[in-house]
Protein backbone atom coordinates (compact mmCIF):
# COMPACT_ATOMS: atom_id res chain seq x y z
CA UNK A 1 0.00 0.00 0.00
CA UNK A 2 2.38 2.38 0.85
CA UNK A 3 4.82 1.30 -1.99
CA UNK A 4 1.76 1.69 -4.65
CA UNK A 5 1.35 5.33 -2.66
CA UNK A 6 4.75 6.76 -3.65
CA UNK A 7 5.18 5.12 -6.36
CA UNK A 8 1.98 6.88 -7.78
CA UNK A 9 2.78 10.12 -6.11
CA UNK A 10 6.28 10.69 -8.29
CA UNK A 11 4.62 9.15 -11.02
CA UNK A 12 1.84 11.73 -11.25
CA UNK A 13 4.18 14.24 -10.92
CA UNK A 14 6.15 13.22 -13.36
CA UNK A 15 3.76 12.94 -15.84
CA UNK A 16 2.05 16.41 -15.70
CA UNK A 17 5.81 17.73 -16.00
CA UNK A 18 6.00 16.05 -18.88
CA UNK A 19 3.19 18.26 -20.80
CA UNK A 20 4.60 21.21 -20.28
CA UNK A 21 8.64 21.01 -19.60
CA UNK A 22 10.86 21.50 -22.88
CA UNK A 23 13.58 21.03 -21.25
CA UNK A 24 14.84 17.34 -21.25
CA UNK A 25 17.67 17.29 -18.93
CA UNK A 26 15.58 19.19 -16.54
CA UNK A 27 12.73 16.70 -17.11
CA UNK A 28 15.00 13.46 -16.50
CA UNK A 29 16.66 15.05 -13.54
CA UNK A 30 13.39 15.54 -12.01
CA UNK A 31 12.84 12.00 -12.61
CA UNK A 32 15.55 10.90 -11.09
CA UNK A 33 15.28 12.91 -8.07
CA UNK A 34 11.64 11.71 -7.40
CA UNK A 35 12.87 8.01 -8.06
CA UNK A 36 15.55 8.68 -5.82
CA UNK A 37 12.78 9.97 -3.21
CA UNK A 38 10.59 6.82 -3.35
CA UNK A 39 13.55 4.45 -3.08
CA UNK A 40 14.80 6.25 0.63
CA UNK A 41 10.83 6.71 1.33
CA UNK A 42 10.52 2.86 1.09
CA UNK A 43 13.69 1.18 1.49
CA UNK A 44 14.89 3.18 4.61
CA UNK A 45 14.46 6.76 5.18
CA UNK A 46 17.72 7.81 4.95
CA UNK A 47 18.22 10.80 6.84
CA UNK A 48 20.84 13.20 5.92
CA UNK A 49 21.29 14.91 8.95
CA UNK A 50 22.53 11.47 10.51
CA UNK A 51 25.00 11.11 7.75
CA UNK A 52 26.08 14.14 8.64
CA UNK A 53 26.71 12.99 12.22
CA UNK A 54 28.57 10.06 10.90
CA UNK A 55 31.03 11.48 8.76
CA UNK A 56 31.98 14.21 12.37
CA UNK A 57 31.93 11.46 14.05
CA UNK A 58 34.53 9.45 11.80
CA UNK A 59 36.08 12.94 11.72
CA UNK A 60 36.80 12.73 15.69
CA UNK A 61 37.81 9.26 15.79
CA UNK A 62 40.67 10.40 13.05
CA UNK A 63 42.26 12.73 15.33
CA UNK A 64 41.85 10.54 18.11
CA UNK A 65 43.59 7.81 16.12
CA UNK A 66 46.15 10.73 15.09
CA UNK A 67 45.02 11.25 12.02
CA UNK A 68 45.00 14.92 11.71
CA UNK A 69 44.34 15.48 8.34
CA UNK A 70 41.70 13.75 5.70
CA UNK A 71 42.46 16.16 2.78
CA UNK A 72 43.62 14.17 -0.14
CA UNK A 73 47.24 15.46 -1.15
CA UNK A 74 47.54 16.21 -4.63
CA UNK A 75 51.42 16.04 -4.65
CA UNK A 76 51.68 19.54 -6.45
CA UNK A 77 54.00 21.31 -2.81
CA UNK A 78 52.31 25.07 -2.78
CA UNK A 79 48.98 23.50 -3.50
CA UNK A 80 49.22 21.34 -0.41
CA UNK A 81 50.94 23.37 1.51
CA UNK A 82 48.64 26.73 0.94
CA UNK A 83 45.25 24.51 1.58
CA UNK A 84 46.81 20.97 3.04
CA UNK A 85 45.16 19.31 0.01
CA UNK A 86 41.84 18.74 -1.72
CA UNK A 87 39.33 18.50 1.00
CA UNK A 88 35.92 16.41 0.57
CA UNK A 89 32.83 18.25 -0.13
CA UNK A 90 34.57 21.21 -0.86
CA UNK A 91 34.29 22.70 -4.64
CA UNK A 92 37.74 24.18 -6.37
CA UNK A 93 37.87 25.82 -8.81
CA UNK A 94 41.36 26.83 -10.17
CA UNK A 95 41.63 29.86 -12.92
CA UNK A 96 43.99 30.81 -15.11
CA UNK A 97 44.70 32.28 -18.45
CA UNK A 98 45.10 30.16 -20.96
CA UNK A 99 48.62 27.75 -21.45
CA UNK A 100 49.52 28.40 -17.65
CA UNK A 101 49.33 24.85 -16.63
CA UNK A 102 45.88 24.25 -15.80
CA UNK A 103 45.81 21.01 -17.10
CA UNK A 104 49.01 19.47 -16.02
CA UNK A 105 48.05 20.80 -12.76
CA UNK A 106 44.89 18.29 -12.97
CA UNK A 107 47.08 15.78 -14.92
CA UNK A 108 50.33 16.17 -11.52
CA UNK A 109 47.48 15.42 -9.45
CA UNK A 110 45.34 12.65 -10.17
CA UNK A 111 48.79 10.49 -11.15
CA UNK A 112 50.04 11.26 -7.58
CA UNK A 113 46.59 10.62 -6.07
CA UNK A 114 46.29 6.78 -8.48
CA UNK A 115 50.01 6.35 -7.23
CA UNK A 116 48.84 6.22 -3.77
CA UNK A 117 45.76 4.38 -4.73
CA UNK A 118 43.27 7.18 -4.47
CA UNK A 119 40.44 6.71 -7.42
CA UNK A 120 39.84 9.33 -9.31
CA UNK A 121 37.86 10.84 -12.21
CA UNK A 122 38.19 13.16 -14.93
CA UNK A 123 36.15 14.94 -17.54
CA UNK A 124 38.52 15.90 -20.16
CA UNK A 125 37.21 17.31 -23.32
CA UNK A 126 40.26 20.15 -23.86
CA UNK A 127 42.39 17.22 -25.24
CA UNK A 128 41.87 13.57 -26.73
CA UNK A 129 43.00 10.64 -23.98
CA UNK A 130 45.66 9.82 -26.19
CA UNK A 131 46.89 13.34 -25.70
CA UNK A 132 46.51 12.98 -22.28
CA UNK A 133 48.35 9.63 -21.42
CA UNK A 134 50.80 10.63 -23.53
CA UNK A 135 51.69 13.97 -21.35
CA UNK A 136 51.48 12.34 -18.56
CA UNK A 137 53.78 9.60 -19.72
CA UNK A 138 56.29 11.94 -21.12
CA UNK A 139 56.15 14.37 -17.72
CA UNK A 140 56.97 10.88 -15.88
CA UNK A 141 59.80 9.71 -18.43
CA UNK A 142 61.09 13.77 -17.72
CA UNK A 143 60.73 14.28 -22.22
CA UNK A 144 59.22 17.02 -23.70
CA UNK A 145 55.96 15.54 -25.83
CA UNK A 146 56.77 18.14 -28.40
CA UNK A 147 60.01 16.31 -28.88
CA UNK A 148 58.51 12.81 -28.37
CA UNK A 149 55.85 13.83 -30.92
CA UNK A 150 58.34 15.26 -33.46
CA UNK A 151 61.31 12.31 -33.25
CA UNK A 152 63.31 13.69 -31.12
CA UNK A 153 63.86 11.49 -28.73
CA UNK A 154 66.15 8.62 -28.43
CA UNK A 155 64.83 4.54 -28.59
CA UNK A 156 65.91 4.65 -25.03
CA UNK A 157 63.53 7.53 -24.19
CA UNK A 158 60.64 6.21 -25.99
CA UNK A 159 61.09 2.78 -24.54
CA UNK A 160 60.99 4.82 -20.90
CA UNK A 161 57.97 6.25 -22.35
CA UNK A 162 56.31 2.76 -23.40
CA UNK A 163 57.55 1.73 -19.32
CA UNK A 164 55.56 4.70 -17.87
CA UNK A 165 52.26 4.19 -20.15
CA UNK A 166 52.32 0.85 -18.91
CA UNK A 167 52.63 1.61 -15.39
CA UNK A 168 49.93 4.34 -15.24
CA UNK A 169 47.31 1.50 -17.12
CA UNK A 170 47.42 0.29 -13.95
CA UNK A 171 46.26 3.25 -11.93
CA UNK A 172 42.62 3.71 -10.40
CA UNK A 173 42.25 6.93 -13.03
CA UNK A 174 39.27 6.84 -15.15
CA UNK A 175 38.22 9.39 -17.66
CA UNK A 176 35.17 10.91 -19.54
CA UNK A 177 35.31 12.01 -22.47
CA UNK A 178 31.22 12.77 -23.57
CA UNK A 179 30.29 14.47 -26.33
CA UNK A 180 27.58 16.29 -24.50
CA UNK A 181 28.90 17.32 -20.76
CA UNK A 182 26.09 19.05 -18.71
CA UNK A 183 26.34 19.85 -15.13
CA UNK A 184 23.48 17.60 -14.75
CA UNK A 185 26.08 14.63 -16.63
CA UNK A 186 28.73 15.40 -14.88
CA UNK A 187 26.59 14.50 -11.73
CA UNK A 188 25.22 11.01 -13.05
CA UNK A 189 28.08 10.31 -13.93
CA UNK A 190 30.45 11.22 -10.72
CA UNK A 191 27.44 9.12 -8.96
CA UNK A 192 27.88 5.93 -11.02
CA UNK A 193 32.12 6.45 -10.90
CA UNK A 194 31.30 6.41 -6.59
CA UNK A 195 29.61 3.19 -6.60
CA UNK A 196 31.70 1.37 -9.06
CA UNK A 197 35.36 2.36 -8.39
CA UNK A 198 35.14 4.39 -5.08
CA UNK A 199 36.68 7.76 -6.57
CA UNK A 200 37.23 9.83 -4.36
CA UNK A 201 38.25 12.95 -6.37
CA UNK A 202 37.41 13.99 -9.37
CA UNK A 203 38.15 17.08 -12.10
CA UNK A 204 36.63 19.13 -14.70
CA UNK A 205 39.05 20.38 -17.50
CA UNK A 206 37.45 22.71 -18.68
CA UNK A 207 34.37 24.48 -17.28
CA UNK A 208 34.09 26.77 -20.64
CA UNK A 209 33.82 23.64 -22.71
CA UNK A 210 30.63 22.38 -20.76
CA UNK A 211 27.40 21.99 -22.62
CA UNK A 212 25.41 25.00 -21.48
CA UNK A 213 22.74 23.82 -19.56
CA UNK A 214 19.85 26.15 -20.99
CA UNK A 215 19.55 28.41 -24.65
CA UNK A 216 21.33 31.61 -22.88
CA UNK A 217 24.88 30.31 -22.30
CA UNK A 218 25.28 32.59 -19.27
CA UNK A 219 22.02 31.16 -17.61
CA UNK A 220 23.37 27.48 -18.34
CA UNK A 221 26.54 27.77 -17.43
CA UNK A 222 25.12 29.00 -13.85
CA UNK A 223 22.98 26.30 -13.81
CA UNK A 224 26.29 23.77 -14.38
CA UNK A 225 28.13 25.80 -11.76
CA UNK A 226 24.78 25.04 -9.18
CA UNK A 227 24.78 21.75 -10.34
CA UNK A 228 28.52 20.78 -9.91
CA UNK A 229 28.43 22.21 -6.58
CA UNK A 230 25.70 20.29 -5.72
CA UNK A 231 27.58 16.65 -6.87
CA UNK A 232 30.18 17.41 -4.90
CA UNK A 233 28.60 17.90 -1.82
CA UNK A 234 26.24 15.58 -2.45
CA UNK A 235 28.97 12.59 -3.06
CA UNK A 236 31.67 14.06 -0.70
CA UNK A 237 34.41 13.68 -2.76
CA UNK A 238 37.38 16.64 -3.67
CA UNK A 239 36.94 18.02 -7.04
CA UNK A 240 39.33 20.82 -9.11
CA UNK A 241 36.98 22.70 -11.45
CA UNK A 242 39.29 24.12 -14.08
CA UNK A 243 38.51 27.80 -15.74
CA UNK A 244 39.79 30.41 -18.33
CA UNK A 245 39.95 33.81 -16.55
CA UNK A 246 38.26 36.43 -18.41
CA UNK A 247 41.01 38.27 -20.62
CA UNK A 248 39.35 41.57 -19.44
CA UNK A 249 40.83 41.33 -15.93
CA UNK A 250 44.65 42.07 -17.82
CA UNK A 251 43.20 45.36 -18.38
CA UNK A 252 43.16 46.71 -14.70
CA UNK A 253 41.62 50.04 -15.54
CA UNK A 254 44.63 50.19 -18.38
CA UNK A 255 43.32 50.82 -21.86
CA UNK A 256 46.47 48.32 -22.91
CA UNK A 257 46.46 44.93 -21.42
CA UNK A 258 49.36 44.01 -18.62
CA UNK A 259 50.36 40.01 -19.31
CA UNK A 260 52.85 40.31 -16.41
CA UNK A 261 50.25 40.94 -13.81
CA UNK A 262 49.39 38.06 -11.47
CA UNK A 263 45.99 36.51 -11.42
CA UNK A 264 44.40 37.77 -7.39
CA UNK A 265 41.70 36.21 -6.09
CA UNK A 266 39.32 38.98 -6.80
CA UNK A 267 39.84 37.39 -10.72
CA UNK A 268 37.05 34.38 -10.11
CA UNK A 269 34.23 37.26 -9.35
CA UNK A 270 35.20 39.30 -13.03
CA UNK A 271 35.33 36.34 -14.57
CA UNK A 272 31.69 36.00 -16.46
CA UNK A 273 31.74 32.10 -16.33
CA UNK A 274 33.44 31.30 -13.14
CA UNK A 275 31.85 31.12 -9.83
Amino acid sequence: KYRFRAFFEGATKLIQDAYWRDDADYFFSEAEEWLMRIADYVEGNINLFHQGCDQVDELVQNKIDGVFSDKLKCGIPWYDHEFGGFERGRFDVLGARPGQGKSASVECAIDYMGSNGIPCGLFERDMTVKKLVMRMACRRAGITMTSAMRGGATADQYRSIRTHVNALRKLPIYVENPPRMTGIDVGYAVRRMVARHGIQFFAVDHFQVMTPADRDQRIGMTINATELKKTVHNNNVGSLILGHLNREIERRGSDKPNITSKPRPSDMKECDQLY
